[in-house]
Parts: C-alpha cells; sequence; structure tokens
C-alpha cells in the first residue's frame, strides 16, 4: 500500500492553483481524499509534497501540511487495520469501510433496510444501475408496501431483517407466516377472512428476493442466500376473471338502487360512479392508475375518437379507439365522464356493485394457501373477482375471441412481452366448456 499526495493544476477555473488529494493506491486499487486547492508556489512537483511555509502564509501552510499527514497517518492505520479483517478489498469497499458502512466480516457495505429504504426513495428518480430511466411511481408505493409487510413479519416472527439472516430458512418463514393472514390483512378498512393466494405471496417473495439479488449485483454483500431453491418462485395458478361481453352490457345497463329506507334511502353515487368507470375500462383496457388521462381527454373534447394513453407502468404510449359505451356512460354525467376519485376506494365500491347487482352470484374455484404455506382450492363468489384489473383482461380477452391479431392487441394493452400479456386473455374453463358444447351439437 502506498500513499502519496497529488496535485493537478486546474488551467480553466483557478489560474496557479492546483486541485489537492491523498492518494492511497494498492494491487491496482487506488482511491482519492479531497484536500481543497493550493496554490501553485508551494506545491514541490519533484518531491511531491506541500513546501514550507514562508510570510503572511507561513503558519496557515504549515498548519495545512500537518493536518495532511495526519490524515495520511490515519488512512494508511485504517488500510492496515481492515487488510488484517479482509485479505482482498476494492476500493469503493475501504471507502464503505472508512464511513462506517462496510462490515470486512460478512462483506456488507449497507444494512439491509438502509439501502432497500433509499432504493425505494430514489427509484422513480433515478435510473439503476446500467438503465436509462427511473422506475414509476406505481412500483415504487408497492415496493413501499412491500417493506412494510416485510417490517410487520420481522416484528411478529423476531427475525432481524439483516442480509446475514435471509437465507433459506427465513425465506420459509417467510410464506407461512404471509400465509396465515387473510388476503386483505394489510389493507386499511377492508375486512376479509378470504385466505390469500398462492400468487400474492409469491409476489411479495419476488420483490424480497429481488432486492437481495440486486443489492449482491451491485456489491452491497457477498452473499448467495437468494440461490437458495427456497427464494425460488414459480409461476403460481392464478384464477383470473373476465366479463363476457353480455356480463359488461348487463353490468353497463344496471340501476344502482339507493340505500334501504332504515338507512336513508340515500343514492349509492360511489357504487354507480365505481361502476361505470369499470365500464370505462372495459373499453379501453388501460390500467387504474391511467384511468385519469382517458377523463381528462374525453372531457377536453367528447367528440374525439380516439384516446392516447401514456402507461405509467410499461413507460408506453397506445392509441385506442372510443367505444359507443363510454359516450352512453358520459351521458348520465351530462356528457362528462365523472373523475376516479380516491383510486383505493374505487375496487371495494365496484365489488360491492357487483355483489348489489346480482349478476355475479355464481362462484369459481380459486387457488389459495393455507395456514401452512400448502396450497388448497377455495369457493369464492364471482363477484369477489370483479376488480379493475379484470377490466384490462376484459378489454384482451374481447378483442382476442374477435380474432385480432395478438400484436395489434398488445399494441393498444401496452403489453411489451407476449407471455406476460397471455395472463391477460382469460381462458373461462365453464365457457370453453359452453363452446365446444354448441360446437359439437352432440
Amino acid at each position: 500500500m502506498k500513499a502519496y499526495l497529488h496535485l493537478k493544476q486546474d488551467k480553466r477555473k483557478q489560474h496557479g492553483k492546483g486541485m489537492l488529494t491523498i492518494r492511497v493506491s494498492w494491487n491496482n486499487q487506488r482511491v482519492e481524499f479531497s484536500q481543497g486547492s493550493l496554490d501553485m508556489k508551494w506545491w514541490d512537483q519533484d518531491g511531491k509534497r506541500i513546501k514550507p511555509g514562508r510570510g503572511e502564509e507561513k503558519e496557515a501552510i504549515n498548519n495545512l501540511s500537518r493536518s495532511i499527514r495526519a490524515k495520511i497517518t490515519e488512512l494508511e492505520d485504517q488500510w492496515y487495520k481492515l487488510s488484517h479483517l479482509r485479505e482482498q478489498f476494492t476500493a469503493a469497499e475501504f471507502k464503505a469501510f472508512l464511513n462506517g458502512s462496510y462490515d470486512p466480516v460478512t462483506g456488507t457495505q449497507v444494512p439491509f433496510l438502509t439501502w432497500v429504504a433509499d432504493h425505494i426513495a430514489n427509484f422513480d428518480k433515478k435510473p439503476l444501475p446500467g438503465q436509462t430511466k427511473a422506475g414509476t411511481k406505481a412500483s415504487k408505493k408497492k415496493y413501499a408496501a412491500d417493506l412494510g409487510i416485510l417490517k410487520a413479519f420481522a416484528k411478529e416472527s423476531g427475525e432481524a431483517l439483516t442480509w446475514e439472516n435471509m437465507d433459506h430458512n427465513f425465506c420459509v418463514k417467510m410464506r407461512q407466516w404471509r400465509s396465515q393472514k387473510p388476503a386483505n390483512f394489510f389493507r386499511p378498512g377492508y375486512s376479509s377472512t378470504t385466505l390469500t393466494s398462492e400468487g400474492t405471496v409469491n409476489r411479495w417473495v419476488k420483490t424480497v428476493k429481488g432486492w437481495i439479488t440486486k443489492a449482491r449485483a451491485l456489491g452491497v454483500h457477498q452473499l448467495d442466500h437468494h440461490l437458495h431453491p427456497a427464494w425460488t418462485v414459480k409461476e403460481a395458478d392464478v384464477l383470473r376473471y373476465a366479463l363476457t361481453i353480455d356480463e359488461l352490457k348487463a353490468f353497463c345497463d344496471w340501476e344502482v338502487p339507493d340505500t334501504p329506507e332504515e338507512q336513508g334511502g340515500a343514492p349509492r353515487t360511489g357504487v354507480k360512479r365505481a361502476r361505470d368507470l369499470f365500464c370505462v375500462q372495459c373499453c379501453t383496457g388501460v390500467r387504474i392508475g391511467d384511468l385519469q388521462q382517458v377523463v381528462d381527454q374525453y372531457n377536453e373534447d367528447p367528440t374525439r375518437s380516439t384516446f392516447t394513453i401514456h402507461m405509467q407502468k410499461t413507460d408506453r404510449t397506445v392509441t385506442v379507439p372510443v367505444l359507443k359505451m363510454v359516450h352512453k356512460i358520459a351521458a348520465r354525467y351530462d356528457g362528462k365522464l365523472p373523475t376516479p376519485g380516491a383510486l383505493s376506494r374505487l375496487n371495494k365500491l365496484l365489488r360491492k356493485g357487483a355483489k348489489l347487482s346480482g349478476l355475479f352470484n355464481d362462484v369459481r374455484l380459486k387457488p389459495v394457501l393455507d395456514e401452512n404455506g400448502q396450497r388448497k382450492m377455495e369457493q369464492v363468489p364471482v363477484h369477489e373477482l370483479v376488480t379493475s384489473h379484470a377490466a384490462r383482461r376484459t378489454y384482451a380477452t374481447f378483442l382476442i375471441n374477435q380474432g385480432v391479431d395478438t400484436r395489434k392487441v398488445m399494441a393498444m394493452t401496452g403489453h411489451k412481452v407476449e407471455a406476460t400479456f397471455n395472463k391477460y386473455v382469460n381462458m373461462n374453463s365453464q365457457d370453453l366448456a359452453m363452446e365446444i358444447k354448441q360446437l359439437a351439437d352432440l
């Protein structure tokens, strides 16, 4: 290891001055520590040192020399201390060791919670390493919610949220703990005893694994826990629901009743608005987070023939036609579409409307996880499946069933990968069976 002074003259900004740095080098590694600027007249180029001070500047120059010698001694001591704890280390690890964020025994630069919190905070502000665009606000919100669930798990289980502790046993406990909680346990204002689906648990585990993997790639830690089979996230068997065109038309035409007289008899304006906006989604295929763009464009020009929507999640711009049903819904509000309002309440009001309508009383078998994390099938009423995401599936399924080419449909839904898009095309086994029965005519 070698520590020495270096002065680089800055001819563009400070004539006659240079930037003084301490360089520490070893095994093709080098770290520089800035010490501010220095007038070139006080620099001994041959000796690579600061000249003794003279005149009015003598005391200041000599004090600078003493402080730099002390700094070099401190850096040398820290370097030798780290070399005793770890045989090989990089320049970045040495700097992290100096500021106390690198553990040479485990190879960890930043604690888990510190790194993840910073990762989430900057997710929509700056591009990730190797990428050109920052993440979306929607994904940032999802990650923040996932971190909140992870903290709740750590608090209840006593498991430490450290890189070292997050091995395969940690993952197994995560899965089992989340499986024991009702589906809506972490959604304030939602009371439900519905068991958590396998897909919900897998998406959460996938997020946590993604943090561990990315931090490993960035050199934050050197652990390989995430390579254990327990962290493997398989494609879950998910019940995906889409409305038929007949169901959509009937739901759109359903007259939303007022509350019972004993409850005041007030109009259910929230349920009506949620139902109508859901129908608009079914006609455009947009995500609920992009619905405001549809509303704004229509209200600005109700005679328009298309919507141009920027999909926030995939950062793609799509163009979709304005269907007749959209005009029909706007006519209920004096020619203007209602604003979505609080998106968090729309699905709750939508499911309430689906139940009240009596149009979705059938049941479906939904794969869920029991309290031990084992898959089992649970009967759920169809009205529980009428959500804003079912609208995108309804749109995609209808177009595919009408014979529209897959690539053309993807151009309107904003999907980039066909395998992902295929998850949105609902092939309901019961409807398929009836179709085959009609075709066979036996």
